[in-house]
């Protein structure tokens, strides 16, 4: 088994094929608007950072990562010191 990370813009519609074109089969797209989002090849696990977005929209949303994501418990990459230096992706405008 291969675990495949791929990085893209984030455009619900722009990041799917991207990341379908590098050959993922599964795609967990974290999303802050609900957005009802879907491809046709690859099952997309939909998460949110919010419980109230996951109720609202408990037939788009699969996992709420609010516990997860409250701040209460430090990450294993901060707790180690472990940092990527920040690059931001956009070779063009994105809508």
């Amino acid at each position: 088994m291969v675990l495949g990370y791929a990085a893209t813009p984030a455009s619900d519609t722009v990041c799917g094929p991207s990341q379908l074109a590098s050959g993922i089969g599964l795609q967990v797209f974290m999303t802050g608007r609900g957005t009802p989002y879907g491809l046709d090849v690859a099952p997309v696990i939909k998460v949110c950072s919010r419980n109230e977005m996951k109720e609202h929209w408990f037939d788009l949303i699969d996992i709420s990562a609010c516990g997860v994501a409250s701040g209460e418990k430090q990450p294993y990459s901060d707790q180690y010191g472990f940092h990527n230096d920040l690059c931001i992706f956009n070779p063009a405008p994105i809508t």
